[in-house]
């Protein structure tokens, strides 16, 4: 199983994204993970990582505060376009989700921190 894991760009080589992956590999056990902080060429398109996400099983995500930038926004939306199974990563517990909620695009000029919220309202917890 390839899990692809969207996350913002804020917080890449943070304590918080070692938690998350630590976190998905107790869930997905032998799952090979694709961070996209190293694993995928990036350039100044979103192709490559949309090409990661169409090469995956499954993509799990997270959210700074309940936000999600583009690129995130960007991945989710190409992911269940793609009929991925989506799951969402808990900030504050780590706990991992499927994700049957969607996201809205919040504010078009605020690519990085508050493009899209998260709606949570709908989620299945997975025990893991």
């Amino acid at each position: 199983m390839v899990v692809y894991y969207a996350h913002s760009m804020l917080i890449y080589g943070t304590d918080r994204e070692r938690k998350e992956l630590a976190a998905l590999k107790r869930y997905f056990g032998d799952a090979h993970i694709v961070n996209p902080n190293g694993d995928v060429q990036s350039s100044r398109s979103m192709v490559p990582f949309l090409e990661a996400v169409e090469r995956s099983d499954v993509v799990a995500f997270s959210d700074v505060d309940g936000w999600i930038g583009r690129g995130v926004y960007t991945e989710v939306h190409h992911a269940h376009q793609h009929d991925k199974t989506l799951f969402h990563i808990g900030q504050q517990t780590m706990n991992i989700v499927a994700f049957t909620g969607g996201v809205r695009v919040a504010n078009r000029d605020d690519w990085k921190y508050r493009y899209a919220k998260v709606v949570t309202n709908n989620l299945l917890r997975i025990p893991g």
